[in-house]
């Protein structure tokens, strides 16, 4: 009865947008990177908002429920819809720009991998981002130049469209749960609170 009364605790929470679902992370952003609807990316807006840092207010990142990033060592991995430059974009300000284009190829294939049968114009627009975004004359792209200098510090960016931002969609959002829940691996068991079959937690989120 105690678990079951947690785990309608953490839904209520959950409906109420107090805590995130299941494959979703409340994630630090500070801009969104604006596509039109053949991938060209169309304007950079600032999300930060004013926040208080003891007695003065600061423009500081805006905390998102988006899907749940990796933990990373030293290696290359990419999260999906949000990122930092070196993934999103293929530059950064580490002087370290093979890698930095090794982090876009791995974010690329990321998401052909998870949105490529998505029926859906967000996720094609992302789509075509990538396929057609050129990493290596990315700095002097004049959509960036306002942002670039804070962009490159290694805030995080997601996508937008006209129809607001991806990660809300719909479709997106079904293609993000059906990853999640496919790559999930180890041992299948018995739920104690829904009594269904299912798999076992290794390692719980932060």
């Amino acid at each position: 009865m105690i678990l079951q009364a947690l785990t309608e605790y953490y839904q209520a929470l959950e409906q109420d947008g107090k805590i995130a679902a299941p494959g979703w992370s409340s994630v630090k952003v500070s801009f969104a990177l604006c596509l039109g609807t053949s991938g060209t990316l169309e304007q950079v807006v600032s999300i930060q908002t004013e926040q208080q840092k003891g007695k003065k207010t600061v423009l500081a990142p805006q905390s998102i429920p988006l899907p749940a990033p990796v933990k990373r060592t030293v290696g290359v991995a990419a999260n999906f819809l949000c990122d930092n430059s070196s993934y999103l974009l293929g530059i950064d300000n580490k002087g370290k720009p093979q890698r930095a284009l090794e982090c876009f190829a791995a974010c690329k294939a990321l998401h052909e991998s998870l949105l490529k049968d998505v029926d859906s114009p967000a996720a094609q627009a992302v789509l075509a981002f990538f396929r057609t975004w050129n990493p290596e004359t990315a700095r002097e792209n004049p959509v960036l130049a306002e942002y670039l200098e804070d962009i490159l510090a290694g805030g995080n960016l997601i996508f937008r469209t006209e129809h607001g931002y991806v990660h809300a969609d719909p479709a997106v959002r079904q293609a993000w749960e059906n990853h999640y829940n496919s790559t999930k691996g180890g041992p299948q068991g018995i739920c104690l609170v829904t009594g269904e079959m299912g798999h076992i937690e290794n390692i719980h989120p932060a």
